[in-house]
């Protein structure tokens, strides 16, 4: 179990912590062991159970140089460059490749000792099931106690990989302990200690860029990395990272330029809560509940620009609370709950808040699922006072996107009006809710918050109406309920494109004639929207054939951008090259084709490249694969002669 357990923390730079990593890791011990006893059982009954020695030592030696073997290998598996977009496939199958190759030796051999301690056990003759049964449960005895010291004990005072090494040592110990082999045996088991020098010569693998890492540590829940670049921007990558952070500070600097910004309209629009006694009422201060605080960006930004807000942040991991305060200006005043999920707070806690902003993540792709459901929604609500208002950052390319596409319309059950805009130069969707109803996208008094608050310039994109989309209608069986929300699967098929359409063959510019521009116009606020296939339905519209080289140069643009937000390369490269071939002299038209072009290009080549690598690691994982079932069926066949 402290393998298993400290194998799967050792990936989580690399490969994160998610489900199917976990599915890899369990599988890969399951098969492993389950070879080992077979072939420990072979062992036994041939006379060689003394040989348990060895397969101790050996699984522990193995273990011992596993903090510099997974890395090693792990860097192998994954490209330095890869984009959280495109890591689907080398997550899933490097897991499982590196999980084979560091894990199955060492467990394979843990396999072995059982059948082997056995028939070594005095009274096995006469007492074949006691011995058996007393053996498995002190096994069992003692996978608990691997377990909870592992998580409890090891993780927290001394690190991943120096637990590791202690499961390492342990092993070692308990060879020594069971010393009896031969002499030839025993020169083969002290040769095996000399494997942990081999690692000394594996390159450790480096950050890419000029990134400083100003702190690195293995929490209760994963590994953090505190990173900084060489203009002091400072942001927070948890386990794999790639391209994905968060929080950000920048010395400075109140706005992130990124989506923290948006949550500052809700947060600003917070409903006041009314205390007071003997019939007098009085205003107390807005009252903001975050959720998913990490290092406290959005509070931070808050306090700055209300002091008097009383504001609290609920954080899984207490450790990203003490870093917050360490490196990212997390203000003191703020109440933080620690070690509690945001869910268990929105279920016991009696008390409401004027706004709430969700901003919790799992596996750095999707709204963990207890946080996503009509249920988690329902509680969200009634932790709202009356007009409180309801922020969620998601990460989808837009609301065709499966995963976007679920959370927003079970949203939208709970919170009628609900409307969500895309954050201009990110893959994230603000989503904005009101206890009461949303009437208007986005909301009357936006604009005067934002002026009060000095950020209208900064974050106009807020106001535009256009960008602004309403949550989609979900039919009773597309709803996410607790214990049914399937994320993992939608974040699979947005990876692999299965979008959901969001027009219908009539849409509106086929219905109503409209003119060339006005079909353009209608075009380009559905693709702000996120509404692909409604904007190439406008734009596929009779009134395409009245267009002007200049137009129909426009639309080529509208149909390349489309096809670029659905990493349809082939296509988009054909849009752009047909703006260039219209030669109407439109510069800025053929400007952007230009540069898009050039981006499509790169990004096509990039993701052949990526095809490529994904392809030749599953041929590894195949070999790999196919080599330990014929080495698994040989022994079979001999163990049958």
């Amino acid at each position: 179990m402290v393998l298993e357990l400290m194998g799967v923390r050792l990936m989580g730079p690399h490969f994160g912590q998610s489900q199917i990593v976990w599915t890899n890791v369990i599988g890969v011990v399951l098969a492993s062991m389950a070879l080992g006893q077979w072939w420990g059982g072979r062992l036994a009954e041939s006379g060689a159970a003394g040989r348990v020695v060895i397969a101790l030592l050996l699984a522990g030696v193995f273990a011992a140089v596993l903090p510099e073997l997974i890395p090693w290998m792990a860097s192998l598996s994954m490209p330095g460059d890869l984009r959280l977009d495109e890591a689907a496939p080398f997550v899933t199958r490097g897991s499982l490749l590196v999980a084979l190759l560091a894990l199955g030796l060492p467990l394979f051999a843990l396999g072995v000792v059982t059948p082997c301690l056995v028939r070594l056990s005095r009274g096995v003759e006469a007492h074949p099931g006691a011995v058996t049964g007393r053996l498995l449960g002190l096994g069992t005895l003692g996978s608990l106690v691997g377990t909870f010291g592992a998580t409890h004990v090891l993780l927290p005072s001394i690190g991943s990989a120096a637990a590791m090494r202690t499961g390492a040592g342990l092993l070692i110990v308990a060879a020594c302990v069971l010393w009896g082999a031969g002499l030839r045996a025993r020169r083969r088991a002290a040769a095996l200690c000399l494997l942990p020098l081999l690692a000394v010569v594996l390159p450790a693998p480096e950050l890419i860029g000029d990134v400083t890492v100003l702190e690195a540590r293995d929490t209760s829940y994963q590994y953090v990395r505190v990173l900084e670049n060489a203009e002091g921007r400072r942001w927070l990558a948890l386990n794999e990272g790639l391209d994905s952070f968060h929080s950000v500070w920048t010395p400075g600097e109140l706005l992130t330029g990124d989506y923290y910004d948006a949550f500052l309209l809700p947060a600003l629009l917070a409903a006041s809560t009314s205390s007071g006694n003997s019939g007098s009422v009085s205003e107390r201060p807005r009252e903001v509940l975050v959720i998913g605080l990490a290092a406290g960006t959005m509070a931070r930004q808050l306090q700055a620009l209300d002091p008097e807000a009383a504001i609290t942040g609920v954080e899984l991991d207490p450790s990203l609370i003490e870093i917050g305060e360490r490196w990212f200006g997390l203000p003191e005043n703020v109440e933080t709950l620690g070690g509690v999920d945001g869910r268990v707070v929105l279920e016991q806690s009696r008390r409401q808040w004027g706004s709430i902003l969700v901003d919790a993540f799992s596996s750095q792709i999707y709204v963990p699922p207890q946080l996503a459901s009509v249920e988690a929604f329902e509680a969200l609500r009634q932790r709202l006072v009356p007009g409180g208002w309801v922020a969620l950052n998601l990460s989808a390319r837009g609301i065709e996107d499966p995963v976007a596409h679920a959370v927003i319309g079970s949203f939208a059950r709970v919170f009628p009006g609900a409307g969500f805009l895309r954050v201009p130069g990110t893959r994230n969707l603000f989503v904005l809710g009101r206890r009461g109803g949303l009437s208007e996208r986005p909301p009357a008094a936006a604009t005067l918050t934002l002026s009060g608050a000095g950020l209208l310039p900064a974050l106009s994109w807020l106001l535009d109406p256009g960008a602004w989309a309403a949550a989609p209608q979900l039919s009773p069986t597309g709803v996410l309920r607790d214990g049914l929300a399937p994320l993992e699967e939608l974040a699979h098929r947005s990876w692999v494109g299965e979008w959901v359409a969001q027009a219908s063959p009539n849409s509106p510019a086929r219905t109503v004639r409209v003119s060339p521009t006005r079909q353009l116009e209608m075009a380009r606020a559905a693709l702000r929207r996120t509404e692909w296939t409604l904007a190439a339905s406008i734009l596929e519209a009779p009134a395409s054939s009245m267009m002007t080289p200049s137009e129909l140069a426009q639309r080529d643009l509208l149909l390349g951008n489309i096809a670029f937000e659905r990493s349809e390369w082939r296509e988009a490269h054909a849009a752009y090259s047909a703006v260039l071939a219209h030669a109407t002299g439109d510069g800025a038209v053929e400007s952007a084709a230009r540069q898009n072009l050039q981006y499509v290009t790169d990004s096509e080549r990039l993701a052949g490249q990526r095809k490529r690598e994904a392809a030749r690691l599953t041929w590894i994982l195949g070999a790999v694969a196919t080599l330990t079932l014929l080495a698994w069926v040989g022994m079979w066949r001999r163990a049958a002669t």
